[in-house]
């Protein structure tokens, strides 16, 4: 049929044509719109032109000041232009940078008070990202891997910071405002676990790990601490003569958020957190709750690096890039006079152990190598603490069970603990690179135990691509000699912290990445495999291998320790039944069968953490002759972190190591 078709009829030829206009008057309607839309657009490119126009003849005002500010500012001597040294290369990072002129922008760890009832929009602080070491028993041993990757290119100079509407306040490089644990690197209590556990609103009390015991630097309120603000504020425009960089601002670890019931919920460097009800949060977290007063904070250090000044040649250095530890006022450049001789590593004693396993773990590692292999990469070996003490049987059992477990054991645990520090000299300077401490029990049920308490290592030691074997060989040679002596037995859980949190070293390197809980588990198999194939141990296997999780019926069954994996279980199953409890029924004893329900649910979910090792009997007993060899801070995980966070002994990198690595080695002499 010809023609169209239109609803299953022809169409004559009028139709047609009415429906041609039709068609015609749409198509001129879409011109029409099209042109309009051109023409709006050309209009908004011509506004944009001339915003751009407005906005060089701004700059180039700018410009112009600048160049009469630096025409003020050139005669410095020789008629040079001032900081000829501009545009210098970070040796530690490549990157190219000035020092700072003068800051005028205020420097304070005080935030300001936020109104969030008519402020929702809070505009964020100029921030350095970078990537950021835990905790009781977040525990346990944090061997951690390096990834290949360089060091970070984020600069560390500081320098007037961006200032919003209410004026950001700066943190120290402290953790969170809760109570701590283990404040003064007191021993944490049955109660002060109770009383963390109770803060925190989580189902599963094994959730709460990372909680349980920080360092109580890292708990000290932001500004409060012993800071030593040694070149906070307005600095002169000075380099350092070695760096070549002007001020250096510390490092800071991870905070912890009050509100958070997740493990990985941290505040890194850089991040902004607020600060309500005395409890710090995270934005996120600060956000869910009702508070409409707080304090808005960024999460980073407000102290940089002192600079020295030579008395001789008033030439400028930083005190970590010349490794000084006297009096500022005195310094005096190396270039101007004989630097005075600082203690070493040599000069430390060595005991009975420390000089057997030396002896063992240099052995291991380069029987293959050269001489000159073996003495450059040689490991010093030193116990910085061995010493007797004690506690109480009710700071680590609920009232519940306290009766069977004294009978066990008696009123109170009777334990030496010690530290072993492993150090390495690179470029001639001595940098500690792995601290061990651990726990050793005499005549515990007719076994003698070892305990492995905190384990922690920093990839800063040669050869970088055998740090792994490393640490696994000085963990192995402790336990051969441990055998040795007499023990029959070691335990420890393999627990590991998060990335930026801190464990035993201050601020880890930016590139070390942490093992996480799969992996550290696997370290630890490996490592413990080569120590059975060479004899250093006898064997080995995992808490689900030592217990039945099913069959158990009382607590006393379990081997329990000072702030061991199991004393916390035994806290968190009654901790998880009275959650479902009144206050009321809190207040009597916890019954039985709920407590073991629980109880076996941890034991089975933390099963493959918990290993334990039996060591190799020697033939003859070798005598320990180390005797009573205590210190106040080395004999204490959290007294030692106090220290090193305190005055910034930082193991950021290695130019930071070799200094804090001097500054421990003085500190050991001066507080023995």
């Amino acid at each position: 049929m010809r023609g169209s078709v239109f609803d299953g009829q022809a169409m004559d030829s009028a139709e047609i044509a009415a429906l041609k206009k039709q068609h015609e008057e749409e198509i001129a309607a879409i011109r029409e719109e099209t042109d309009k839309a051109i023409r709006d657009r050309d209009e908004i490119i011509g506004k944009k032109d001339e915003i751009i126009e407005n906005q060089r003849a701004e700059i180039e005002a700018l410009r112009r000041q600048l160049s009469g500010i630096g025409a003020l500012l050139t005669p410095m001597g020789n008629g040079s232009a001032p900081h000829d040294h501009i545009q210098e290369v970070n040796p530690r990072t490549g990157v190219k940078r000035s020092c700072p002129l003068p800051s005028t922008a205020p420097s304070s760890s005080e935030g300001n008070v936020v109104d969030s009832s008519t402020s929702s929009e809070m505009s964020p602080p100029a921030k350095k990202k970078k990537p950021a070491a835990p905790t009781k028993k977040s525990r346990r041993n944090p061997i951690v891997k390096n990834d290949s990757s360089t060091q970070p290119t984020a600069p560390r100079l500081s320098g007037p910071s961006e200032i919003s509407p209410c004026v950001q306040g700066i943190s120290s490089f402290m953790e969170s405002n809760m109570q701590s644990p283990a404040s003064s690197g007191q021993n944490l209590s049955k109660t002060r676990k109770r009383n963390i556990l109770s803060s925190i609103s989580n189902p599963d009390p094994s959730q709460a790990t990372k909680m349980k015991k920080t360092s109580s630097y890292a708990r000290k309120r932001a500004g409060t601490s012993k800071e030593n603000l040694e070149n906070s504020g307005p600095s002169e425009a000075i380099c350092c003569n070695i760096c070549k960089q002007g001020d250096l601002e510390y490092h800071v670890s991870n905070l912890f958020c009050h509100q958070s019931t997740v493990e990985s919920c941290r505040i890194q460097a850089g991040d902004e957190y607020f600060e309500a009800a005395s409890k710090t949060y995270c934005k996120p977290c600060f956000e869910k709750t009702s508070y409409k007063r707080c304090k808005k904070f960024t999460h980073r250090s407000q102290a940089t690096e002192k600079m020295l000044q030579c008395r001789t040649c008033k030439k400028h250095f930083h005190k970590v890039c010349v490794l000084f530890l006297g009096d500022h006022d005195m310094y005096v450049c190396s270039a101007c006079q004989e630097p005075s001789p600082r203690k070493s590593v040599e000069d430390i004693p060595g005991t009975d152990q420390s000089k057997w396993m030396e002896k063992d773990v240099n052995d291991d590692l380069w029987r293959t190598q050269s001489q000159e292999t073996a003495e450059k990469h040689h490991i010093f070996i030193r116990t910085m603490n061995s010493s007797r003490t004690e506690e109480e049987m009710k700071e680590q059992i609920p009232q519940e069970y306290l009766k069977e477990f004294k009978e066990m054991y008696g009123d109170k645990f009777e334990y030496n603990e010690r530290t072993i520090c492993a150090f390495q000299k690179i470029d001639g300077t001595d940098v500690l690179f792995f601290v061990m401490f651990t726990q050793e029990y005499k005549d515990l049920h007719g076994k003698n135990w070892v305990i492995i308490d905190y384990l922690d290592s920093v990839p800063l030691c040669n050869p970088i691509d055998r740090k792994g074997e490393i640490f696994g060989t000085i963990l192995n040679s402790y336990l051969a000699y441990m055998g040795l002596i007499g023990f029959t037995h070691a335990h420890f859980w393999a627990k590991p912290p998060k990335q930026g949190d801190d464990y035993i070293f201050h601020i880890h390197p930016a590139y070390q990445i942490f093992h996480g809980q799969i992996d550290l588990q696997n370290w630890y198999q490996k490592s413990l495999e080569i120590g059975k194939r060479k004899r250093k141990i006898a064997d080995f296997h995992t808490s689900d291998a030592e217990y039945n999780s099913e069959t158990i019926k009382q607590p006393t069954e379990l081997h329990v320790f000072k702030d061991n994996v199991w004393a916390f279980m035994l806290d968190w199953a009654k901790w998880a039944v009275n959650e479902k409890r009144s206050k009321k029924e809190q207040k009597k004893l916890v019954p039985h069968e709920d407590f073991m329900a629980k109880l076996r649910m941890l034991m089975e979910k933390h099963g493959k953490e918990v290993f334990y090792i039996d060591l190799v009997k020697p033939n003859d007993e070798v005598a320990n002759g180390d005797g009573e060899l205590k210190h106040i801070v080395m004999g204490d995980r959290d007294k030692f972190l106090n220290e090193c966070g305190d005055n910034h002994w930082e193991w950021f990198d290695l130019r930071s190591a070799k200094y804090s690595t001097a500054a421990v080695i003085d500190m050991y002499f001066k507080k023995m």
